[in-house]
């Protein structure tokens, strides 16, 4: 169907992960993890959970996906400073991409719309 980007840095929320990756390869997409260094492992803030990150957001563009997945709990307090992160997500803004929280409830919200 489509491509994601899931912003991840350490201390990202578990469930909104899990349930997010979930809902959203249950309806196609493809979801790549990005994050500051490619190849990465960063780890969730319950420690549950562990995702390889596919690429650095210094290599990522807007235009090569359908939109931005930025999970609660530290990765969106510690993406306030990150300058390749915070550059990516002023290029969604500005190509007027979706930018989706992670949390289920919203999630469910914009893909059925």
């Amino acid at each position: 169907m489509g491509k994601v980007a899931m912003i991840l840095i350490d201390g990202f929320e578990d469930e909104d992960y899990l349930r997010a990756a979930e809902l959203l390869r249950g309806q196609r997409y493809r979801l790549i993890h990005v994050g500051l260094k490619a190849g990465q492992t960063v780890k969730g803030k319950q420690g549950r959970t562990r995702v390889r990150i596919d690429r650095a957001a210094k290599s990522v563009f807007s235009k090569s996906f359908d939109a931005l997945l930025i999970p609660r709990g530290y990765t969106f307090d510690s993406i306030k400073t990150a300058k390749d992160v915070i550059h990516l997500v002023e290029e969604f803004l500005e190509c007027r991409k979706p930018i989706w929280r992670a949390h289920p409830a919203f999630l469910s919200g914009a893909l059925s719309n």
